[in-house]
């Protein structure tokens, strides 16, 4: 449980497994992300401004723990990524929230458009 977690430790649970094949690195992925407070205070959402997040797969520009999440996702996927406060710094929409928040991300996987091959 929340209790028993360690310094730097995050969890990934699986709601949906979705359909298809999971992204690969280089991949342009588009998700919808809710970010809550374990109390379910909502703080950031792309459903809020009916806009996804789209992001380069392995990109170095967005916290590491979402590109291994999104990387065992396929397309309809949904899971949720919890923090503890050591690993939330970074994560989307923490810089609203008192310091040494734990939070979670509800992510679902909308869509994989493949690397393109250089030619």
């Amino acid at each position: 449980g929340v209790q028993a977690w360690k310094p730097h430790f995050a969890k990934l649970f699986s709601f949906n497994e979705g359909q298809g094949v999971n992204p690969k690195k280089g991949d342009i992925v588009t998700v919808s992300f809710t970010g809550k407070t374990l109390e379910g205070q909502v703080f950031e959402s792309t459903k809020s401004i009916k806009k996804p997040f789209q992001f380069i797969l392995g990109n170095t520009d967005v916290p590491n723990v979402l590109n291994i999440a999104v990387a065992n996702m396929k397309v309809g996927g949904l899971s949720r990524i919890i923090l503890n406060a050591n690993r939330s710094k970074g994560m989307f929409g923490v810089e609203k929230l008192p310091a040494n928040t734990a939070v979670m991300y509800d992510i679902e996987l909308v869509k994989i458009d493949p690397a393109k091959k250089a030619s």
